[in-house]
């Protein structure tokens, strides 16, 4: 067994007004943790959000202007 870590994550990202912008968080650990996004009041961030499109490879696409951030949790077996 290995301790999760966050091991690769978009820390600042400076775009052009009314640009789609595309944030990354991977994580990797035995077993392998689960990344989960949220917003600035740590609520979970959901596709059902048109700001936010959350993707399958630990990226997150935003629409708007926001601020978010990645977790990881390790769910033991």
């Amino acid at each position: 067994m290995a301790l999760a870590r966050v091991y690769m994550w978009t820390s600042h990202r400076i775009e052009l007004e009314k640009s789609d912008v595309q944030l990354l968080c991977r994580a990797d650990g035995d077993p392998r943790p689960t990344i989960t996004w949220l917003d600035r009041n740590d609520v979970i961030v959901k596709n059902d959000n048109k700001q936010y499109e959350v993707r399958a490879a630990h990226s997150i696409l935003l629409t708007v202007i926001g601020q978010v951030y990645c977790s990881k949790k390790c769910v033991d077996y």
